[in-house]
């Protein structure tokens, strides 16, 4: 797809129904801009190339507690949240194309149920400074600078919280394999301590 072509799928899918088309405008727009993986982690994207499973929250709500599919399901459903979804829109080579974007946005709200982060400001830069650590791309540091600028503002100025979660987060970033090439959807039975404790990601706090 040429960029205005893209461009064009955008403003149709906003027109058509943006909050339906969410999951596909995003792909899109990382598409256009053209943002990926660091040259030598692409290589490591290969087991979740073009996958993109289609997840039945219905059913991780029914799994025991305390498995890593029950919180994820909790916390989708204490925070008014949805799973990624593209539609059919979507061509197996824009999906393949744009296999990090994909993974990165699929993989969000996962990573707080594995970090054990809530979706507040602060939570959001422990995740934020998590996927620092992986160095998962350049432009992530350029959103982290943004965001403290911004982030202590609409915290209320919880400076500790927001440095505790982002030293934690960075170093849990550096010490965990590469997740973004992990597929964590296969793992939903799996008790979330024992997964955490897996991927590196058991500290002092936990």
């Amino acid at each position: 797809m040429s960029r205005l072509a893209t461009i064009r799928q955008i403003a149709a899918f906003a027109r058509e129904d943006a909050n339906a088309h969410a999951g596909d405008i995003a792909i899109l727009k990382l598409d256009l801009f053209g943002v990926d993986a660091r040259p030598a982690l692409r290589g490591q994207l290969a087991p979740v190339r073009g996958w993109l499973p289609s997840l039945d929250v219905a059913a991780l709500r029914a799994l025991p507690v305390g498995t890593f599919g029950r919180a994820y399901a909790d916390f989708l459903d204490a925070h008014g949240l949805s799973p990624l979804v593209l539609s059919d829109t979507i061509d197996a080579a824009t999906r393949a194309r744009n296999t990090y974007g994909i993974r990165y946005a699929a993989t969000h709200d996962m990573f707080h149920v594995l970090l054990g982060y809530g979706p507040d400001w602060v939570g959001e830069l422990g995740v934020l400074a998590f996927t620092c650590g992986q160095d998962y791309a350049r432009t992530l540091w350029a959103q982290a600078a943004m965001a403290w600028l911004i982030y202590p503002f609409r915290s209320g100025f919880r400076l500790g919280a927001l440095l505790g979660a982002w030293r934690r987060g960075y170093q849990l970033g550096r010490r965990a394999p590469f997740l973004l090439g992990v597929r964590l959807e296969d793992r939903f039975d799996t008790p979330l301590d024992d997964l955490r404790a897996e991927l590196g990601l058991v500290d002092d706090r936990s």
